[in-house]
């Protein structure tokens, strides 16, 4: 059973700073934000074997297909070299041995043949990633972001793109942040092209009615739990959301007190091994500090 933090998560903090406050805060694992890192790998990697942490997902530098629209985000507008910058971070982040990388297609914007550009570009990223043995996840968005992270919002989208691609081999980062509205048995049903899970709040921009945070853990836990069922439990990265949340953390992780759980990103390991994810949002059901969290998914065990 193994923690990780993703670096989204202490944003203002550098590298080095990341690596040695999620060993001391008892973290296992660190979810890579390639923009974060130093040019020197070796010298990260180092640091990394002598902390002590592992890798789990990876996020590139440039992380769409397609020029993003949002703030700081954005990117160099061509996409031929979004493509060529997405297959460069493969080569690099495969040294970190990641469990897997993710990448998004980018909002349609100004482009008329924007699935076609799509289609041939995940081929182009998908044969640099398997040439050097990354496993490669495509994350849909949810649909409130259609015209700004990525025109595809749902498991299905995902599968029909990679299917048109021909990309059998590439599978799916989820995020519950993005697919709540998505019923548990679709995430079951695709199991086994998981590559990651991101479990998160409902979004702030939805409709959430009198549903407080404890049910959206509720939702996140019901999605996590079709996969879990399905013996793919999965290891853990938390990733916090909102800039709150984020204050909340980096003043947790810097006292190098025990991890808080309000945003979390679970990862499928290779090769069959099973890490058992931990659990929610600290101040719910979360366990006092220096205790060890309970697995989201026990009852799999």
């Amino acid at each position: 059973m193994k923690l990780s933090l993703s670096e989204i998560s202490t944003v203002g903090a550098t590298f080095e700073e990341d690596v040695a406050a999620y060993s001391a805060a008892g973290f296992e694992g660190i979810g890579i934000w390639e923009f974060k890192l130093p040019e020197d790998d070796e010298a990260n990697l180092k640091l990394l074997r002598e902390a002590g942490l592992s890798v789990a997902n990876c996020i590139p530098e440039v992380p769409s297909l397609l020029p993003l629209r949002l703030p700081g985000m954005q990117g160099p507008p061509d996409p031929e070299q979004r493509v060529e910058a997405l297959c460069r971070s493969m080569r690099r982040l495969a040294a970190y041995e990641p469990e897997s990388v993710l990448c998004l297609t980018g909002p349609v914007g100004r482009f008329e043949n924007a699935r076609s550009m799509v289609v041939e570009g995940l081929r182009e990223v998908a044969a640099a990633a398997h040439e050097v043995g990354v496993r490669l996840g495509l994350e849909p968005s949810h649909p409130a972001q259609l015209e700004t992270v990525s025109f595809v919002n749902s498991v299905a989208d995902a599968l029909a793109l990679l299917d048109e691609a021909g990309l059998e081999n590439v599978g799916l980062m989820v995020d519950t942040y993005n697919l709540w509205h998505e019923p548990p048995e679709t995430l079951a049903a695709v199991a086994e092209r998981v590559t990651g899970l991101h479990v998160a709040d409902v979004p702030l921009e939805a409709d959430r009615g009198d549903r407080g945070r404890r049910r959206d853990l509720l939702d996140a836990r019901a999605l996590l739990g079709s996969l879990c069922g399905r013996g793919l439990a999965p290891r853990l990265c938390r990733r916090v959301g909102s800039p709150s949340d984020r204050a909340v953390v980096a003043a947790r992780v810097a006292n190098s007190s025990a991890p808080s759980y309000p945003r979390f990103v679970a990862s499928r390991p290779p090769h069959g091994h099973r890490h058992v994810p931990l659990h929610g949002r600290r101040g719910l059901d979360a366990p006092p500090p220096g205790a060890r969290p309970r697995g989201l998914c026990d009852r799999a065990r």
